[in-house]
């Protein structure tokens, strides 16, 4: 069974969203995709969110890299909670973002709020490949802690002008979507020591 030919589980995303991501439009609707068979195989990634919250804003991206990165191995959905208040007593959502992992209908991990590293690099910068191990080899250490994310200074010059990023890398630490540390350069020590100090 594949994610890609099996795209039955949720009515077709909206013009221009990839099959695997999924905003959902009813209650109803999710209660039958989590019976689906693919649901019962492949996990189910849940982001309740709202257009009001900010740390939603900021998470919107991440989780849909993330949605299709994952395309072939998991389902994600939106859950707005100013629609479906039900879906949010059920799951007891206190907090936005609020990301729960299903699998069987099960829920078998929450991430609450958004604690994101911000990684800003250029694949032509030396120093951004230097440090490209040692990000990677902390995002690996605390993913049950916090998201962590490559921004390509080339392609999202909308990202760079709003986070004010003059050099490569740079490194931020947003907690609810405000920025708790930022470090400049190929500093191993220095980003190591604020993401143990925040994370």
């Amino acid at each position: 069974m594949s994610l890609t030919t099996n795209v039955d589980v949720f009515k077709p995303p909206r013009r221009g969203y990839y099959w695997s991501y999924y905003i959902i439009t009813s209650s109803q609707e999710l209660e039958s995709a989590l019976a689906h068979p693919l649901a019962q195989t492949y996990p189910v990634v849940l982001m309740f969110w709202a257009s009001w919250n900010e740390p939603c804003r900021v998470m919107m991206r991440p989780f849909r890299a993330m949605a299709v990165a994952k395309r072939r191995a998991a389902i994600f959905c939106q859950v707005d909670v100013d629609k479906f208040k039900d879906i949010v007593e059920r799951y007891r959502v206190e907090a936005l973002p609020t990301f729960l992992l299903l699998k069987q209908g099960m829920e078998k991990g929450r991430v609450v709020g958004a604690k994101v590293v911000l990684m800003f690099w250029a694949s032509w910068n030396e120093p951004c490949r230097v440090m490209m191990r040692p990000f990677r080899a902390m995002a690996v250490a605390k993913r049950r802690a916090a998201i962590f994310c490559q921004v390509d200074v080339d392609k999202f010059k909308d990202i760079v002008e709003r986070y004010r990023v003059e050099a490569l890398p740079t490194f931020l630490l947003l907690k609810q979507g405000m920025e708790k540390g930022r470090v400049v350069g190929a500093k191993v020590g220095d980003l190591s020591t604020i993401i143990m100090a925040n994370i």
